[in-house]
């Protein structure tokens, strides 16, 4: 974690290529060692930022399929889709246990 200020945004908002153009960034951004692009890192990943908005009527699973109707690519099937985020759940479930 960190302290306020300590860069913990600025290091993801970098990783993800979200960085400001002011900020000079070097080196390589790779998974596994395969160097990735911004589209290939937004296809498998993502993070909420410190001032989303989250609704305090949603359930997390309701949440989950907003962001999969939202952010996913507009060609995935709505079942795909869902199906991802029954995945994330499995997946938090096993992590968390």
């Amino acid at each position: 974690m960190g302290a306020s200020g300590a860069g913990k945004t600025t290091l993801l908002n970098t990783l993800m290529f979200r960085s400001s153009p002011s900020l000079q960034v070097s080196g390589r951004r790779t998974l596994n060692g395969v160097p990735v692009s911004s589209s290939t890192l937004a296809g498998l990943s993502a993070y909420v930022q410190q001032h989303d908005l989250f609704i305090g009527t949603l359930t997390v699973r309701e949440h989950l399929i907003f962001q999969a109707l939202v952010r996913m690519d507009k060609n995935i099937p709505y079942r795909r889709r869902i199906s991802r985020v029954d995945e994330v759940i499995s997946e938090v479930r096993c992590h968390t246990l």
